[in-house]
């Protein structure tokens, strides 16, 4: 990919793909289906990232005593915007999704 708003697209577009974030009723975790769309050996990179990304969203601090699940999921993706400002809204979106839906 060379170029690092190329590798930005790439791994917000990988991110989507992979939770199935608005294609499917809860998140995928699809590795078959990031293999089919980025090559096995991409995909294997972009699994990578994105594991890191999802271990640190499940890792954020949430006051549960004061927060919703929705407002928590809010505040879980505003500390990955600020921590991560190459992640696009869609991203994030997928990634809060899936922190909410494992909250549940």
């Amino acid at each position: 990919m060379g170029h690092p708003n190329d590798e930005a697209r790439e791994l917000n577009a990988a991110i989507v793909f992979f939770l199935g974030h608005r294609r499917a009723s809860w998140p995928q975790r699809d590795e078959a289906a990031l293999a089919r769309e980025f090559g096995p050996e991409r995909a294997a990179f972009l699994r990578e990232k994105i594991d890191a990304l999802r271990a640190e969203i499940a890792a954020v601090e949430i006051d549960w005593a004061t927060c919703s699940l929705a407002s928590a999921g809010e505040a879980a993706r505003r500390a990955m915007r600020d921590r991560h400002p190459e992640l696009a809204d869609e991203a994030l979106d997928a990634l809060a999704w899936e922190f909410t839906y494992d909250w549940k």
